[in-house]
């Protein structure tokens, strides 16, 4: 017979001999390999335990919302339309319903996330309805400031709005002109428009 070795068969040879080292090395450390297996587990079961909290709670605060918006838009005793759904919530004057959905929205108003600066907005809005102009026009200008652009757009049009109401011309000028420069929130029709 020949003593000389294919390719293949010193292939086998190198994989087997692989095999064999990676074996010995496992079986002298398995406390080690253990231990490593433990903790990739461990961060495993932890990162899913906290994603499934945060998304809950993510959940929990646009269901919260929701239910703002809901309220927000309920009908009073005697304007309940026919085949509403039974659930539909009713109140008996317009304060009422403010105050429920008021209460939700100061809830969320204070949670670091889209959700929050959402339930600012409309918290902004119903300082607008009620006559506190100076509220209305610091939650704005924060929600101006932001990075979400559809909420900076919408409150760089209503302190435009408030400055035109209260006759600052000036200030609107100012804005629409930095908006204009400087690339803002708001396209530029938009700005071209106001």
């Amino acid at each position: 017979m020949s003593q000389r070795l294919t390719r293949k068969q010193m292939k086998r040879d190198e994989v087997g001999e692989a095999l064999s080292r990676a074996m010995a090395f496992l079986t002298g450390h398995l406390k080690l390999v253990g231990i490593v297996a433990g903790v990739l587990v461990a961060v495993f079961v932890l990162g899913a335990v906290i994603d499934r909290l945060i998304g809950g709670r993510r959940d929990g605060a646009s269901d919260d919302l929701a239910e703002a918006i809901q309220i927000l838009g309920a009908p009073l005793v005697g304007e309940l339309p026919e085949g509403s759904p039974l659930d539909l919530p009713v109140f008996d004057t317009p304060e009422a319903r403010t105050a429920e959905a008021r209460e939700i929205l100061e809830d969320l108003a204070g949670r670091r996330s889209k959700t929050g600066r959402i339930a600012r907005s409309y918290l902004a809005s119903l300082a607008f309805s009620d006559g506190d102009l100076e509220t209305a026009r610091e939650i704005w200008q924060e929600l101006a400031a932001a990075d979400d652009s559809a909420l900076a757009a919408q409150a760089e049009l209503n302190l435009i709005t408030l400055d035109r109401g209260a006759g600052r011309a000036d200030a609107v000028e100012t804005r629409l002109t930095a908006q204009l420069d400087n690339g803002g929130a708001l396209p530029a029709d938009a700005v071209l428009y106001e």
